[in-house]
């Protein structure tokens, strides 16, 4: 890991002139042997204030592991500071204040909404399923991320902070999206935070509960306990296409912009989404909402000279919509001998994996597994383990192939 990171906040002085938070941060350029330095800001209300440990938690969510040593303009918990330098693997960070009390959780569920598609279920699992006085966060990007405001400008929102952090690029090492929250975790009384975070979300899971060893996402839960933030694991057992349902039901008119929230609808998981919602409305005997009947399907294009990576929802989408039509929404996918969906009902990915039910909070256990069934989200029956291994081996294989 090379050099030092410094970090000097305004937050130290109270000061938010221009209704922001900034911060400084100098880094070392190893290709031009010199201190580079670049200023972040965050939009901030006049009444702001936070927490040293958050504070400190949320600028490293902006640089992950890429240096031994980190130093802010402000004292930091010596549990944060512990807890920092076990999960970033540092060799120095402070200046650590030995009396100072570690930022303590506070009364609230939060959930970080991005205004996607499983962002926007859980949303909807937390107003209509469970009834939960919880704080809504938005994190806006702007830029080339300003298509997102599509949609969580549908929803009510506690805080939606304006920053720069993705244009700077603090958005490659980290847990980035955590920032903000971390910021705000003082100002709106958090006890933790919830996200979007879905089955497969990342490809390490389902390998890690076969191996029978502890789930990677338990490791990375340090990098919100820093700054004393729980991470709620309220939908991890659930498949994408089970959140499409839950959306479908809860608000119908949501899911266009949800859709494209996640980017065009003319590629990638937008429009494989958009399928996915196509089926789900047939499937339940549900109308289709007019921007969803309205859509017409790619036309056929000449397909990639190596096939492409395929995804869990292209394969749906070829098992129960026909080939034909995965392989316009993604090209070249045909070219993959998909045999063996002949006999798999993939039924499982509008179910929920039990295997993430013991890393739900124990005290919303109950009342998540009750909301999962008013939506008609069951648990993995006899098979479905057996089929999403092989469903999960065959993804694996064929990205590994299609990089290769």
């Amino acid at each position: 890991m090379p050099g030092a990171v410094r970090f000097e906040s305004s937050h130290v002085r109270g000061d938010y002139t221009g209704g922001r938070l900034t911060v400084v941060v100098a880094r070392p350029d190893e290709t031009r042997g010199q201190t580079a330095y670049d200023t972040l800001w965050f939009s901030v209300p006049s009444d702001f204030h936070t927490h040293n440990d958050s504070v400190a938690a949320a600028l490293l969510t902006l640089v992950g592991r890429r240096h031994s040593s980190v130093r802010f303009n402000f004292p930091i918990s010596r549990h944060c500071a512990d807890t920092l330098t076990g999960y970033y693997h540092l060799d120095e960070v402070g200046p650590v204040d030995e009396s100072q009390e570690p930022r303590q959780p506070g009364r609230f569920v939060s959930l970080n909404l991005s205004g996607g598609c499983d962002s926007s279920a859980l949303w909807c699992l937390l107003t209509q399923g469970l009834g939960l006085d919880f704080k809504t966060i938005t994190s806006e990007y702007g830029g080339r991320f300003a298509h997102e405001v599509a949609g969580f400008g549908q929803f009510q929102r506690h805080v939606s902070c304006a920053t720069n952090l993705r244009h700077l690029g603090f958005d490659e090492a980290g847990r980035f999206n955590a920032a903000v929250p971390l910021l705000y975790a003082d100002y709106l009384d958090l006890r933790g935070l919830a996200s979007g975070h879905t089955l497969r979300h990342t490809a390490e899971d389902l390998g890690e509960f076969r191996a029978g060893v502890q789930p990677g996402f338990v490791a990375r839960e340090a990098v919100y306990r820093a700054g004393g933030l729980e991470e709620l694991h309220l939908c991890r057992g659930v498949h994408t296409l089970g959140m499409l349902s839950i959306l479908l039901q809860a608000r119908p008119e949501a899911t266009e912009g949800a859709v494209r929230a996640s980017g065009s609808l003319r590629v990638g998981k937008a429009i494989e989404k958009t399928y996915l919602l196509k089926w789900l409305c047939a499937e339940r005997k549900l109308p289709e909402p007019a921007w969803l009947a309205a859509l017409r399907l790619p036309p056929r294009v000449t397909p990639p000279a190596k096939a492409p990576r395929p995804t869990v929802r292209s394969l749906f989408i070829a098992k129960h919509m026909g080939l034909d039509v995965a392989d316009r929404i993604l090209p070249g996918v045909a070219s993959y001998d998909l045999a063996f969906l002949n006999d798999m009902s993939l039924a499982f990915l509008v179910r929920h994996h039990p295997g993430y039910v013991p890393y739900m909070p124990a005290d919303l256990r109950d009342a998540l597994l009750a909301g999962y069934l008013r939506y008609g989200i069951e648990p993995f029956i006899s098979g479905d383990w057996e089929a999403l291994e092989l469903l999960d081996d065959f993804v694996s294989s064929a990205s590994r192939s299609a990089v290769a």
